[in-house]
């Protein structure tokens, strides 16, 4: 689900699928895929899509604000347990 995630978030932050595609090493047929698979999983339309790319959705946006927020707790739980396999100790300090 994660990358799900990182492809919405490209997605909405460059306003375009084959951008996105190419900076994720993605195809584009994929990255399109994924965004639907997103849409039908929340039941909601994210993006609007026109032929010079894509905007978000009102829900697109309330997403987006919750999306960048779950994938900084993802990279701070990974930098913790980074840093608890290289404490020799076993503790997390924070």
């Amino acid at each position: 689900m994660e990358q799900h995630f990182l492809v919405f978030k490209e997605v909405a932050e460059s306003k375009n699928i084959t951008l996105s595609a190419k900076k994720l090493h993605m195809s584009q047929p994929s990255i399109s895929v994924q965004i639907r698979n997103l849409e039908n999983e929340y039941g909601a339309r994210l993006f609007d899509r026109t032929n010079k790319g894509v905007t978000l959705t009102k829900a697109g946006e309330i997403f987006y604000a919750h999306i960048r927020n779950v994938l900084d707790i993802l990279s701070n739980a990974k930098e913790q347990i980074i840093a608890l396999s290289v404490d020799q100790r076993g503790l997390i300090y924070g």
